[in-house]
C-alpha cells in the first residue's frame, strides 16, 4: 500500500480510539465501565461483546494503524479484524485472560508483507529523527506511558502505550498526536505537548511506516 501523503507534516490524520466510542474512553478507564457496554461494539469487527472487551484495551497499536490506514486509503478498518491478522504473524500472543504485545518486528513484517508498506522499528528513535521522518511522508507511531493522557502526571516508567505522531514543532519545542486512549477530545486528537514533557512519558522506541 503507497502513502500518497504530501512531503509536508500534516495533522489532518484521522482519528480513532482503540475502543469504538471514544467518549465512553474516560469511563471505561477511570469508571471502571465495561466495554461489554461499548453500543458500538459490532463495528470493531468482533465476534462478541466477550471479544471485544478482550481486544479492545490491548489495542492502541492497531488504532494507530487504523488511522494511518485511513489517511492512505479512506478506508476504516476494523480495529478487531487487524488485530487478528496481525496476531497470525505473531505480532500479538493471546494468554489466558490477556494479550501480550504489541510485538515490533512480527507487527512490521505483517505491514510489510500484507499491507505493502515499508516499516522497520528502532528502539533509538530520537524526536529528530521523528520530524524527519514525517516531513518525508513517513507515519511514525511512538512508545510512551499511558499515563500520557494525564501528561500533567509523573509517570513510573516509560513506554507501554502506543501513539501516532502527527507533526513535531522544534520552533515551538512542541509534539503533537492521535492518543488512542486519551480521556477527552484534547487528550485525544491532535494532542499537544511541550516536547520536555513529551520526552517524560517517551520510551525512545517507535515504528516508521512508509
Amino acid at each position: 500500500m503507497k502513502n500518497s501523503r504530501e512531503s509536508n507534516p500534516t495533522t489532518s490524520i484521522p482519528y480513532f480510539a482503540q475502543w469504538e466510542s471514544p467518549d465512553l474512553v474516560s469511563e471505561f478507564i477511570n469508571k471502571g465501565r465495561s466495554p461489554k457496554s461499548d453500543p458500538r461494539w459490532k463495528e470493531s469487527g468482533a465476534e462478541s461483546k466477550k471479544e471485544y472487551a478482550y481486544w479492545s484495551p490491548n489495542i492502541c497499536g492497531m488504532a494507530c494503524l487504523k488511522m494511518i490506514l485511513a489517511e492512505v486509503s479512506g478506508i476504516a478498518y476494523p480495529l478487531i479484524v487487524l488485530a487478528k491478522q496481525a496476531t497470525e504473524y505473531g505480532a500479538y500472543i493471546p494468554s489466558g485472560d490477556e494479550v501480550l504485545g504489541l510485538y515490533y518486528a512480527p507487527f512490521c513484517d505483517f505491514l510489510n508483507n500484507e499491507l505493502g508498506f515499508n516499516a522497520w522499528y528502532s528502539s533509538s528513535l530520537t524526536l529528530s529523527q521523528i520530524d524527519s521522518e514525517i516531513r518525508k511522508g513517513s507515519f511514525v507511531i511512538a512508545s510512551v506511558h499511558p499515563s500520557i493522557r494525564t501528561p500533567e502526571s509523573l509517570p513510573p516508567s516509560k513506554g507501554g502505550h502506543l501513539v501516532l505522531i502527527t507533526s513535531v514543532d522544534r520552533g515551538n519545542q512542541q509534539i503533537t498526536f492521535h492518543n488512542p486512549s486519551g480521556l477527552t477530545k484534547e487528550t485525544q486528537e491532535n494532542a499537544v505537548l511541550k516536547i520536555e514533557v513529551f520526552e517524560k512519558f517517551y520510551a525512545g522506541r517507535g515504528i516508521v511506516i512508509s
